[in-house]
């Protein structure tokens, strides 16, 4: 199925020739070796390390609190509507749209976004980050995955459509995310994070009743949604080289390289030198 990236949500497509990387720990490394599938992870579960993920912005909050609450803008909304629609006013009309542009109702869509979206995360530089190493995962026993948006498009498997964008990262106390698309809220982060310059994949998971297959789903129905899917990936395709965290030992190295080549053949397994110091000495004539 095709990765998609022209898409309203998405701000930005890098090139297929860009360099993105993914640090894990050995227990992911070895679900992605024995799986051959990338784990996709419910955006609800991320708001752990970011509350506002899948969120709209604390600005977009305000200013739906101001508008529900002046009966001059609910009543001026609620002409403008029935002058270009030409629908006769029915009983609740105002209540309706009330409610429609209430913080409630906001509240209400992301929950469903978070509940229903699905995400894939990877670091977008040339160059390996310290940062991230420390951050997700450890230090001295960590992986890193170093591979093109290429290699990553061509990689995956998937039934359905991937969506693939570049995070924007928003000031959420002063701006507000663009109206009309439910997954704007998933392609967008605080400025907080912008240190992870982040690439994400996207699918959306909408279950239907079983009953009646038409109906939409409530949001009820949305928390039996699974914490996470997998995604099958060519993983040759996939890597095209594997870092080993710097401050590790060299029979952890090896290790790795045996346990990857049992299950995708050799590929390129280095440990990191981002930790090396300078070499001063044995240079002459170099």
């Amino acid at each position: 199925m095709p990765i998609v990236t022209e898409h309203p949500a998405i701000v930005r497509a890098p090139s297929d020739d860009q360099i993105v990387w993914r640090f894990m720990s050995v227990e992911k490394l070895l679900s992605l070796l024995t799986t051959s599938s990338l784990y996709f992870c419910q955006l609800k579960l991320l708001q752990r390390d970011d509350p506002f993920e899948g969120h709209y912005t604390s600005a977009q909050i305000q200013a739906r609190a101001r508008v529900s609450s002046d009966p001059a803008l609910i009543q001026a909304i609620g002409d403008e509507f029935l002058k270009r629609s030409g629908a006769a006013e029915s009983q609740g009309f105002r209540d309706n749209i009330r409610r429609i542009y209430s913080p409630e109702n906001l509240e209400m869509i992301a929950n469903v976004i978070a509940l229903t979206s699905y995400i894939n995360c990877w670091h977008l530089n040339p160059h390996e980050s310290a940062a991230l190493w420390k951050i997700y995962s450890a230090i001295d026993a960590g992986i890193a995955i170093r591979t093109t948006v290429g290699r990553l498009k061509s990689a995956i498997r998937a039934d359905g459509d991937v969506y693939l964008g570049c995070v924007e990262y928003v000031d959420y106390f002063k701006e507000m995310l663009p109206d009309g698309n439910a997954m704007v809220p998933a392609f967008r982060k605080r400025v907080n994070f912008s240190h992870e310059s982040e690439l994400r994949l996207y699918i959306s998971e909408m279950p239907v009743k079983q009953d009646n297959p038409s109906d939409a789903p409530q949001t009820g129905d949305l928390t039996k949604n699974p914490p996470g899917i997998n995604v099958p990936c060519d993983l040759p395709t996939l890597i095209e080289e594997l870092v080993v965290s710097p401050l590790s030992p060299a029979w952890f190295v090896k290790a790795i390289e045996n346990v990857v080549e049992h299950y995708m053949g050799k590929v390129p397994v280095n440990r990191s030198t981002i930790l090396s110091g300078p070499q001063y000495s044995g240079l002459r004539g170099q």
